[in-house]
């Protein structure tokens, strides 16, 4: 059967009857229909449901329980650790002894004596501390820093199970101050004093410290820095040491003293600021005699024989070049030459190196008049100047 508006064959159910379109409309209106109550229900279901947790916010949670897991075993262990270490502490074969001192090195111009005196200057005698402590390394080096001989702790190692090495860098003493009673304390190059005022004139290597003489030395306590007059008188003092003639002999030292008394032109101004002159000593000991004052009751000797004779100084000028002062080698050359010359400077009562040319002053009377003989004659005399020299 063929529908004649539309030219389409007649489409059938089932049941061979005939489709109407109230029927198929119906039909589709009835799909439609379920379709939107299906996605209704859907729709109600979700809303009516709890919502869901952001996935950031897990992961950020999760991670926060992690890392309180760490912090919590870190912090026991921690505590572990801190128990360990103050058990082992607090163990009697842990404690470092203080007062127990092994000497492995020391400076060939030192002394054990000074090594003494920086355990007593530091007060660490009589006390022990833990090996492990962690304050016990900066306690040692303060206590050690503030002894007036020790310039700086340069290492520090703990050596189980209760010693400690260190390495310590001490002050070297460079001359002796002259005190106004006559005693005598050492200093180093930078003018810190380093001991005790003591009435025996102190010797390094053998050798006695040079003599710095100022105006008013008062007795300074240890560790105190001198006054720039005397610091003028250590810088002497080391330029001279370190001064050697050709043939390699120290022939100034014939002129140990040095006499700051005139620095800056305070006492006299046309006069020279820097005296030299040669320091007593005792043919006994071989150390300086104290000439005056209650020390000579214990110093060396009471009957002094001074072999070298104290009426000759050397006018040194000043110490820098300023105002056409000459340097200090040509001073030093100058001086070299009068200690070959004259050698133990029998009748001359003054050298002068700070001007253009050597001069000598000789003694009035007939003590000074073979100095006019020599300087016709442009002789010398052998004596003590060739002896030291062949040393």
């Amino acid at each position: 059967m063929t529908d004649s508006r539309m030219g389409l064959p007649e489409t059938r159910l089932p049941d061979d009857r005939p489709a109407s379109p109230a029927d198929g409309s119906a039909s589709i209106d009835a799909s439609l229909h379920a379709s939107s109550s299906l996605h209704a229900s859907s729709s109600l279901h979700a809303s009516g449901a709890p919502s869901r947790i952001p996935r950031w916010v897990l992961l950020r949670l999760q991670f926060a329980g992690k890392a309180f897991v760490i912090s919590s075993l870190l912090a026991a262990a921690s505590l572990l650790v801190l128990g360990a270490r103050r058990h082992k502490s607090e163990q009697p074969r842990h404690r470092v002894d203080l007062a127990q001192w092994n000497v492995l090195g020391r400076p060939d111009w030192s002394r054990l004596d000074d090594v003494r005196a920086i355990r007593a200057a530091s007060g660490l005698a009589g006390k022990a501390l833990p090996l492990y402590d962690r304050d016990a390394a900066e306690i040692v080096r303060a206590a050690l820093e503030h002894a007036p001989r020790a310039k700086r702790v340069l290492s520090i190692h703990r050596m189980p199970p209760n010693q400690v090495e260190l390495v310590l860098e001490m002050r070297r003493p460079v001359a002796a101050v002259a005190l106004s009673d006559g005693r005598f304390v050492e200093v180093d190059a930078e003018g810190i004093v380093l001991s005790e005022p003591s009435a025996l004139r102190p010797v390094r290597e053998d050798v006695p410290l040079r003599i710095v003489r100022a105006a008013a030395a008062a007795t300074p306590r240890a560790g105190a820095t001198c006054s720039a007059d005397v610091q003028v008188g250590l810088r002497l003092c080391m330029l001279l040491d370190a001064y050697r003639d050709g043939l390699g002999a120290l022939v100034l030292r014939t002129f140990d003293e040095v006499d700051v008394t005139n620095h800056g032109g305070r006492v006299d101004p046309a006069a020279s600021e820097i005296l030299l002159r040669a320091a007593p000593i005792s043919s006994a000991t071989g150390l300086a005699a104290v000439p005056t004052g209650p020390a000579m009751e214990t110093g060396p000797a009471a009957d002094v024989d001074a072999l070298r004779p104290l009426q000759c100084a050397v006018e040194w000028g000043r110490l820098g070049e300023e105002f056409g002062e000459p340097s200090f080698a040509v001073k030093a050359g100058r001086l070299a030459v009068a200690v070959r010359i004259f050698d133990d400077f029998e009748g001359i009562a003054r050298v002068r190196v700070a001007f253009d040319e050597l001069s000598v002053v000789p003694v009035a009377g007939t003590d000074g008049s073979w100095i006019r003989e020599l300087s016709q004659r442009d002789v010398s005399r052998p004596g003590r100047a060739e002896q030291n020299a062949g040393r």
